[in-house]
């Protein structure tokens, strides 16, 4: 039976640390408790940083604060091209401007401060950013944990987690990082998810309209929302993971490449000129259900839906390859009953402890605050004289915290 094995041999305390999901807040986390000394293990599900495709684009804003505690965020901002947009418009369903916030243009960062932006980046692009700045073998590929139990090890209380290959690791606490179908949160706090009565759709197309490449652009007509970004995916593909990370399961796939109902689509070699889009509408639970895995009936609806909205708004939508659509439900769950369960050394990050719509862009700004306060909070105890009653407290002092800051965003 193994130790987990990441970071310095043993940690400050001997401390050895569990994280279940390497999305952006696991990965977040186990850099933040690297940075401080203390031993982090990562297991993450998946074969390897590419195994599969991983989610659109992501607005950095109070995140950028945590990447900067990693030491991530001048590397971040560069990423994003040095290119901040602080441009936010707010459109009438034929395209006319009703509100206009900031500039239409992209500007290049002049000191490096980028105070007041906000930082566009792709989450497979942050994800590799984040894997590749651990320290060798701190993921654990093509693992993911399928149970646990309390046992003592020399007279010291720890979690016995069983993987799902068969072995077994020992650690002083487990961080579910594993998503908004966390098993873990599901096998100690069993409350169900949420459904919003949303769909939502998203998209990626090529554009050369400045509004949609200076910033963000909403459209709103009463029932159906669309929120457009700008993207650009160029080396998504090139970084190398090859110490670290991998992103947990989301509730929706991308779907194969497929011939159909879209119009011709844009170049995917051109991506200085790409954004991201995402349509959401009320939807029934079963509708969505039905809906989600048929790329053909996403676009049907969508066409509908904005067929009386301005040329230039269908043209991005209806215009995008088929395979570079995605659909599914928006949910989230009550972050009041996330905390640690009484008697097992378990913390919740993320997705798994916070799920909420994304009309906030707040999910993986969230889950990046939450992974620099629970380092934090392990931190402050790992030399404590009596660590084990010390550690329980932090971590109840952590959720504490954490479901106070982001009660505004999921009620919102």
């Amino acid at each position: 039976m193994a130790a987990a094995k990441g970071g310095e041999a043993g940690g400050r305390k001997g401390l050895e640390i569990l994280v279940a999901g390497g999305g952006i807040g696991g990965l977040a986390l186990a850099r933040a408790l690297q940075l401080r000394g203390i031993a982090v293990t990562v297991l993450e599900r998946d074969t390897s940083i590419a195994a599969r495709p991983q989610g659109y684009s992501l607005t950095i804003q109070g995140g950028i604060q945590a990447l900067d505690a990693l030491g991530l965020g001048d590397t971040v901002r560069a990423s994003a091209g040095g290119v901040e947009r602080s441009g936010q418009h707010i459109l009438s369903p034929r395209g006319s401007v009703v509100l206009a916030l900031g500039g239409t243009n992209t500007k290049r960062r002049g000191n490096g401060s980028g105070k007041g932006r906000n930082v566009y980046i792709p989450r497979q692009r942050l994800r590799c950013i984040l894997a590749d700045s651990l320290k060798e073998g701190t993921i654990c590929w093509g693992s993911a944990a399928q149970g646990f139990k309390e046992e003592v090890e020399a007279g010291r209380k720890k979690l016995c987690v069983s993987l799902t290959d068969g072995s077994a690791i020992m650690c002083d606490v487990l961080v579910a990082a594993d998503g908004v179908h966390s098993k873990i949160r599901a096998s100690t706090l069993p409350d169900p998810l949420r459904f919003m009565g949303v769909i939502s759709i998203c998209g990626i197309n090529q554009s050369d309209h400045p509004l949609f490449l200076g910033g963000s652009v909403q459209v709103l007509d009463g029932r159906t929302r669309l929120f457009i970004k700008p993207f650009d995916g160029t080396s998504d593909s090139s970084c190398s993971g090859s110490s670290n990370t991998s992103e947990d399961g989301t509730e929706q796939k991308i779907p194969p490449a497929q011939t159909g109902a879209s119009a011709s689509p844009a170049s995917e070699t051109q991506t200085a000129s790409e954004v991201m889009w995402q349509l959401t509408a009320p939807m029934s639970e079963a509708q969505v259900s039905s809906m989600a895995s048929s790329p053909d009936q996403l676009f049907d609806f969508a066409k509908s839906a904005v067929s009386n909205w301005g040329t230039h708004l269908q043209q991005l939508l209806l215009s995008t390859p088929l395979h570079r659509w995605r659909g599914g439900p928006l949910l989230d769950r009550d972050p009041e009953l996330c905390a640690p369960s009484r008697g097992c050394r378990i913390a919740f990050l993320g997705d798994s402890a916070h799920p909420m719509s994304p009309f906030k862009g707040q999910g993986a700004n969230q889950a990046l605050l939450d992974s620099i306060e629970l380092a934090e909070a392990v931190a402050s105890v790992a030399n404590s004289s009596d660590c084990e009653t010390a550690m329980d407290q932090a971590l109840e002092t952590y959720h504490a915290r954490m479901r106070e800051r982001v009660r505004p965003f999921v009620d919102g």
